[in-house]
């Protein structure tokens, strides 16, 4: 994977090109531009792209609060094998992705509110299905359950959705002089904070909440996650919608100077 993603760049930099209105910009010298990135007062000024970014951030802490533990929750909890759970998580996941293009259609329509809303409202389907499977409903022996095939469907298709959406809006607030900075900052966004947030919240879900046994060789107390995690992650893909949502006037402000 990593051989790919160099074939890819180098791809990239042989056959893409640059938008007509992109031009090289310096201020100072290259370590002052460098450091420049961590003034997060220009960032503070940008209040439609600080919405987004928040919006993203809280979403993406209740994605890992969950997401994290899906394999462990099939295996563990449900009773699957590990290949079973393979197939179980990845071909919905998969499918989910299909909405991508019918996404796409709607973004390029300035329609980022609506996409989000969807995305946000599909997680939660996907979600509330997930949450009230125990193990007395499943059929180990059976790989398909169509709940379980649903509910992973739904929290994908909203995954894959709100991702896209945010990218692109994200990328149209950039400034024109600083784009590479401050898709740095919108990494920290995206990756650092919901990582380290959800993986933390997670954590204590399923410590506070899930089920445990006594591990035989190390005497250990063992915790297992339950549905638990995906009602945890309901509470903060709910609360995500509420950033997003305050840009309505920003947004509308700016999509009308542009037309």
């Amino acid at each position: 994977m990593g051989v790919a993603v160099i074939i890819f760049g180098f791809a990239s930099m042989l056959f893409l090109t640059e938008a007509d209105d992109v031009e090289p910009y310096k201020n100072g010298s290259f370590l002052k531009q460098f450091l420049s990135v961590f003034n997060f007062k220009d960032f503070i000024k940008q209040k439609e792209l600080l919405l987004v970014s928040v919006g993203v951030m809280i979403f993406f802490i209740g994605f890992n609060v969950y997401f994290a533990y899906i394999g462990n929750y099939i295996i563990y909890y449900l009773g699957y094998t590990a290949d079973q759970m393979g197939i179980i998580e990845a071909v919905p996941l998969v499918l989910s992705m299909t909405l991508a293009i019918p996404a796409s259609m709607l973004i390029n329509k300035n329609k980022h509110h609506l996409v989000t809303v969807v995305a946000i409202i599909l997680n939660v389907i996907g979600l509330a299905i997930l949450a009230p499977i125990t193990p007395d409903m499943i059929d180990t022996a059976n790989i398909f359950n169509l709940r379980i095939w649903v509910g992973i469907f739904f929290v994908g298709a909203g995954y894959i959705t709100i991702l896209q959406t945010t990218k692109v809006w994200s990328k149209q607030l950039f400034p024109q002089t600083s784009k590479g900075q401050f898709e740095g900052i919108w990494i920290l966004f995206f990756v650092l904070f919901p990582m380290i947030g959800g993986s933390l919240a997670g954590e204590a879900v399923v410590r506070q909440t899930g089920e445990t046994f006594i591990n035989e060789l190390s005497g250990k107390t063992e915790y297992i996650p339950n549905g638990n995690i995906y009602l945890y992650g309901i509470i903060f893909i709910v609360l995500s919608a509420v950033p997003f949502m305050l840009t309505v006037k920003e947004f509308k402000k700016r999509i009308s100077t542009e037309r």
